[in-house]
């Protein structure tokens, strides 16, 4: 079961993360536009390291279970 669930979490990010700049795209133009992308960015790849990083930490402090509950 928690395979297909972090498979549909998967999916729905794979949906999300595209929306993110579109939204961007359509509320910003010209040089606004060049540094809210310049900003998420670093926010998505800092988001990417740093989210598989906490969730070992956090499964180390605690069980795997703890997080399913």
């Amino acid at each position: 079961m928690l395979i297909v669930f972090r498979a549909a979490q998967g999916a729905s990010a794979a949906v999300i993360i595209p929306q993110t700049i579109g939204l961007i795209r359509a509320m910003f133009t010209g040089p606004a536009l060049s540094r809210a992308l310049g900003a998420i960015g670093p926010v998505m790849e800092l988001a990417a390291v740093c989210g598989p990083v906490l969730g070992g930490v956090l499964t180390a402090a605690w069980t795997s279970r703890s997080a399913s509950w």
